[in-house]
């Protein structure tokens, strides 16, 4: 049940056997543990919250199965001690998943190829995937997903992939280089996906700057009435809210990404608040208040944005400059440059 609402809310898969045989003892103790009322401490929590808040959403989403299964309401200690062990499942899949996969073309010397990829695997095992070797490229030959073509001789232009042309014996230049294009394929991966979305979940409608919010009552009361008044979200929107934030307030730092516990609302959009002067939000004074909303078929959306939101906002200077903003253009064109 847990393994397929993460899936199915935040498109994050847990289906590792290791992870599941860890986590199902953990389970087993956290359950003691509620019956027999044993209280815990988990001095790392703050850090977690506020280091790893995607990681740590997740979390308060399956301390909400919990609660729905045996009626216990999770303390937020137990929390991020389920976080911890979400986490290292998730960057092991991260550190696949953000791999740069490439495929190397060696022309009539097919056991130099897969020397050149033996070689490179190793000198870029954290970054570079080499899903194949060829001798030519076909007409045929399935390119879907490849980020990086890695060829000993010239290849033809008209292939949509970036690729480099190296030594067949790989110099030293060649993997300097070959670091940089790794670098920038990576770098670019995300910031495509978000540059293409950003006029998508943002909206004027949906964007203040003079809201002198004093709490996250009012402020949630009052973002969530605009966007259920302009049809954004139906009706129930604002209690998912609340019952987020009952489990578990939704600020990290001073920033908040109240969202409700699943995927499934009426439009994908983002309501933004600027607030000079800091909301009580939780233990958090918080500036800024990025209300999230996401339709199911945009799911797999929802870790790229949390970790646009607050990743960009980590950067003292980007958080100035987004707390400077007096307009929507301004707010719209500052996100695009960021990227």
């Amino acid at each position: 049940m847990i393994v397929a609402s993460v899936d199915d809310t935040y498109c994050v898969n847990l289906r590792n056997e290791n992870f599941l045989i860890r986590f199902a003892f953990h389970l087993k103790n956290l359950l003691v543990r509620l019956e027999h009322h044993i209280e815990i401490t988990n001095l790392q929590f703050s850090g977690i919250k506020n280091d790893y808040p995607l990681i740590y959403a997740i979390s308060v989403h399956i301390s909400n199965i919990i609660y729905k299964f045996s009626g216990y309401v999770l303390p937020e200690d137990e929390i991020a001690y389920i976080a911890l062990h979400v986490g290292v499942l998730m960057d092991e899949n991260k550190a696949l998943r953000d791999k740069v996969n490439a495929i190397i073309i060696c022309p009539n010397y097919y056991s130099l190829g897969q020397k050149i990829s033996k070689k490179l695997s190793s000198i870029y095992s954290e970054n570079l995937l080499i899903s194949n070797v060829l001798t030519s490229i076909r007409n045929d030959t399935d390119l879907y997903g490849v980020d990086l073509i890695l060829s000993t001789e010239p290849i033809d232009t008209s292939i949509p992939i970036r690729h480099y042309i190296l030594n067949p014996f790989v110099t030293e230049t060649d993997i300097r280089n070959i670091f940089t294009i790794v670098d920038d394929i990576k770098s670019n991966k995300i910031k495509n996906i978000i540059r293409d979305k950003i006029m998508y979940f943002f909206h004027e409608d949906l964007f203040f700057t003079d809201k002198k919010f004093k709490n996250d009552v009012e402020a949630i009361e009052t973002m969530c009435d605009i966007m259920i008044s302009h049809q954004y979200v139906d009706t129930s929107y604002k209690e998912e809210i609340y019952a987020h934030e009952k489990i578990s307030p939704s600020s990290y730092g001073n920033i908040t990404i109240p969202h409700p516990l699943n995927n499934k609302a009426k439009s994908s959009v983002i309501a933004v608040s600027l607030n000079p002067e800091p909301i009580s939000w939780g233990i958090n004074q918080v500036n800024l208040v990025f209300m999230l909303s996401l339709k199911e078929e945009d799911r797999d959306l929802f870790s790229d944005i949390f970790e646009f939101i607050t990743q960009i906002l980590k950067d003292e200077h980007i958080f100035k400059k987004i707390m400077s903003i007096k307009t929507y253009d301004e707010f719209i064109n500052s996100l695009v440059s960021f990227y």
